[in-house]
């Protein structure tokens, strides 16, 4: 246990089973590669954990993953690498700032839970896949963003009860918000019922109509949470 934990230069390291309080950030990567950062319990830290490189080095396979961090500050996880990280099965609860911040492109942000935050999920770059996240109840917006030539794809994702907006895409192409199925587009709040505009005649889990909001269009928004997920049958002949 411990306030911070500070890596540089590093390789093939492995940051788990910890619990960081008030650390400036509590951990910070700089110039670091093949590293993981797991199941720690971060705590009233102004940045919970931060990934930076320096321009003329390129990172990769770093992984941040089933962490927990709450009542942070600016940012709850913050990287500012070019190319490649994964964000996965984290929780983040209450930060003032951003949830998760993304700077670069090829990144993968998936499976996290973000609420009560002021932002969910700010990107800057391209080619990422931002896929199978709940945000509910964040102050100002669910997504914001600013994309460049190649979109990101934001599916499959929970998009629930934002205090202002779902999305706020600035510049760039449009962003991928749907594929046809199987894969389909994300569940949003506002938009699960016939009387917001969701309606679903043949019963395939997905709104007959699409959805458009500031920034954006879902061609196949989902009627339920998870609604991509099938269920598995619970016993057969």
């Amino acid at each position: 246990n411990a306030g911070l934990v500070f890596c540089q230069n590093c390789e093939h390291i492995r940051i788990k089973d910890l619990v960081l309080t008030r650390g400036k950030p509590a951990v910070f990567l700089l110039n670091t590669s093949d590293t993981t950062v797991e199941n720690l319990a971060i705590s009233h830290s102004p940045v919970g954990i931060q990934v930076s490189d320096a321009p003329h080095l390129t990172m990769h396979g770093i992984v941040i993953r089933n962490n927990t961090i709450r009542d942070s500050g600016s940012h709850a996880i913050s990287i500012a690498n070019r190319t490649t990280i994964t964000v996965a099965d984290n929780t983040i609860d209450g930060c003032l700032g951003n949830g998760i911040t993304i700077f670069g492109n090829d990144h993968e942000i998936v499976g996290n839970s973000i609420s009560n935050s002021h932002i969910g999920i700010s990107f800057s770059g391209e080619n990422s896949v931002i896929s199978a996240n709940t945000l509910s109840e964040n102050d100002y917006s669910h997504v914001w963003g600013a994309g460049f030539l190649v979109p990101n794809k934001i599916t499959q994702n929970n998009f629930l009860n934002p205090l202002i907006q779902h999305t706020l895409i600035s510049g760039g192409s449009p962003q991928d918000f749907s594929f046809p199925l199987p894969q389909g587009g994300n569940h949003w709040s506002d938009f699960d019922e016939t009387l917001e505009g969701c309606s679903d005649a043949n019963n395939d889990s997905l709104c007959d109509a699409p959805f458009a909001f500031l920034g954006g269009r879902d061609e196949f928004p989902w009627v339920r949470e998870r609604g991509w997920i099938q269920p598995t049958p619970c016993c057969s002949n």
